[in-house]
């Protein structure tokens, strides 16, 4: 949500022919990891024994390091696709609001309705949860 921010610097940059959107994408997502598996460990560390999960601790930060991972992905999509962080933040409900009620958490599959049931699959948020309880149970 930030990039709406970083954008003349960027174009400015990708003008001069310092580095393509690509290496711009990537390097983005390679500084954002790091702070997402520290979060994720902080979180789980604390949840992992408060809560009593049985599984692999390992696995589960892991697939909470890959849910901030794609969610920060969605963050720089959105700041991408608009030109003020204001509209970035406004839109950014529009995209996770729909995966946390797509992702059975908090209406169970079975529940949605069948011509609706295909857009849990377009949610990350669905797999971090399957990798999760894979990893718990």
């Amino acid at each position: 949500l930030v990039f709406p921010g970083e954008r003349p610097v960027f174009i400015r940059e990708h003008v001069t022919g310092t580095y393509g959107t690509f290496a711009y994408i990537v390097a983005k997502t390679l500084v954002d990891v790091p702070a997402g598996l520290l979060q994720s460990a902080l979180a789980m560390l604390i949840a992992y024994f408060m809560v009593g999960f049985n599984g692999n601790f390992f696995y589960i930060v892991c697939s909470l390091t890959l849910l901030a991972a794609v969610s920060s992905s969605i963050s720089l999509l959105l700041g991408a696709a608009t030109t003020r962080a204001e509209t970035a933040v406004n839109l950014s409900p529009a995209t996770f609001v729909p995966q946390i009620l797509f992702s059975g958490f908090l209406i169970p599959s079975r529940n949605i309705a069948v011509w609706m049931r295909w857009l849990q699959w377009l949610a990350p948020l669905k797999y971090s949860i399957n990798l999760g309880l894979l990893a718990d149970f």
